[in-house]
């Protein structure tokens, strides 16, 4: 709201009279003071609903059936009023560091009088795609998908060639087999120093997905185009089920759908004719791959979970599946009151860990050089490896006389384990990252739409743990940094 606010104000003094003082939208034909989905994604609202999620959890379920399933006592009953001043500290914090990056652009980029010559249309769009360069980012999608394939295929092959397919067949539907299945898989993997490839197809995919959806210079795709971005994802889907992974699964389902939103299916409808006929009708054939994308990797998130003999444990009673839903929900904000009121200390308390993990476990470099190692020296409290913190994690939870099964505070409250009342400081640094990122999402930057859907992901996530902060964020910046420089280049 403070947004389009800033718009009807800044505004006034940039048109003569007659002229219109509030153009709409170009690409959703909406008068900027109506809020938009755009809106409504944006750092500020998107971290309130996050957090008003977590808080409608928290009230809705009763202390006594909180400890009759999770088994330990609800601390929040007596501590909700110093948990919620945390938690909207830091959602101010963020809040504003997102607000005083997007007021910074408004007052250094004033607008100018409107040139309806730059106005982009279905035939002549100049946001993002040059008509005279759509041939050569046609090219570039399609060798995007291509990579993307030839990385899926190799690490399908590589982890087949090396892991016993007998394995496989014994731990389907197993809970207790499957759990530590998965965890030689992950040793295996980071064996193969194949830990980025995942990652990295996944940040390939939903790239070229934007490419699609974000061009509307032509009226139609490749036919190629569109069949190698399917091939893709469904490739993508059978290195998941050979992983038992659906934590990248989740994220790909939910950044294709962000960044989907960032090229509504009512764009151009100020279009009047044949036109905008023709552009309805391209933004379905369009949006068709992301439904399809959609459905399918949610049918193989159920069948991962199906494998893992969750799925059956669920659906023999409705106990087990409020347990899980309570446990992922509400427990976290349980723990991070016991952080809060000094009953529980993760480990590696103080050194700030949890907020920069990226920087110890950065990907590919990091355990050859020795980086957990080099911060000790430096005096710093960091643990042997990511692993053996998490590992320890479940063993501070349970000394602090919480069921052991969950371990996870929410980011707010591993920020407090890194920095304690200061972590709002940290959080301001995010947001100001976000706002960053919004701005070229709002723009249609193809490699910002990617970037701050995956940033919506992590805001979405601030229930389980920090994760902006994971070595991940390593490979998704490197990725849409070597596609940017590759547009670049082409666009010449």
């Amino acid at each position: 709201m403070m947004n389009a606010l800033s718009v009807k104000c800044g505004h006034l003094f940039h048109y003569k009279k007659g002229q219109q003082l509030h153009p709409p939208d170009t690409m959703t034909g909406r008068p900027p003071w109506r809020p938009t989905i755009l809106d409504w994604l944006a750092p500020a609202p998107a971290g309130t609903i996050s957090v008003a999620f977590g808080m409608l959890c928290v009230m809705l379920v009763p202390s006594s059936t909180y400890e009759r399933l999770i088994g330990e006592s609800f601390l929040l009953v007596g501590h909700r009023t110093i948990l919620w001043a945390f938690v909207m500290l830091c959602l101010i914090a963020f809040a504003m560091g997102a607000g005083f990056v997007l007021l910074s652009r408004r007052l250094l980029c004033r607008p100018t009088r409107s040139n309806k010559s730059a106005v982009p249309t279905p035939g002549n769009d100049k946001t993002i795609w040059r008509s005279g360069a759509f041939g050569n980012i046609k090219l570039l999608t399609k060798a995007t998908l291509v990579v993307s394939i030839l990385l899926e295929a190799v690490f399908a092959v590589s982890l087949v060639s090396a892991v016993d397919i007998s394995a496989y067949v014994g731990s389907a539907g197993m809970p207790v087999l499957g759990s530590i299945f998965r965890m030689q898989l992950q040793e295996e993997i980071s064996r193969l120093s194949m830990n980025w490839l995942l990652p990295a197809t996944m940040i390939l995919n939903c790239w070229a997905m934007v490419s699609m959806l974000s061009n509307s210079a032509k009226l139609s795709w490749s036919v190629r185009v569109r069949a190698l971005l399917v091939v893709s994802l469904v490739l993508f889907c059978v290195c998941c089920l050979l992983t038992y992974t659906r934590g990248l699964l989740f994220f790909q389902v939910l950044i294709l759908l962000a960044a989907a939103a960032a090229f509504p299916l009512g764009s151009h409808a100020h279009v009047h004719g044949r036109v905008r006929a023709q552009t309805v009708a391209q933004k379905r054939r369009k949006w068709s791959v992301v439904v399809f994308a959609t459905l399918l990797l949610i049918l193989v998130f159920i069948v991962i979970g199906r494998l893992r003999g969750e799925q059956s444990a669920e659906t023999s009673g409705g106990v087990s599946l409020i347990r899980s839903m309570i446990g992922y929900f509400v427990s976290p904000y349980n723990r991070l009151a016991a952080l809060l009121e000094g009953y529980l200390r993760e480990p590696n308390t103080g050194s700030g860990f949890y907020s920069f993990q990226w920087l110890w476990d950065f990907p590919l470099v990091g355990k050859k050089l020795g980086f957990f190692s080099l911060g000790r020296k430096f005096g710093l409290d960091l643990p042997l490896s990511t692993y053996d913190n998490w590992l320890e994690q479940f063993a501070a939870v349970g000394s602090a006389g919480l069921n052991p099964s969950y371990n996870v505070s929410t980011a707010f409250g591993f920020a407090f384990a890194d920095f304690g009342w200061k972590a709002p400081i940290w959080f301001i640094l995010y947001g100001m990252v976000s706002g960053w990122a919004y701005v070229g999402f709002r723009a249609r930057i193809p490699e910002c739409v990617v970037l701050y859907s995956y940033f919506l992901i992590t805001v979405a996530g601030w229930g389980g743990t920090i994760m902006v902060a994971h070595a991940n964020i390593v490979i998704v910046v490197a990725v849409l940094l070597a596609l940017r420089i590759a547009r670049w280049l082409v666009k010449q």
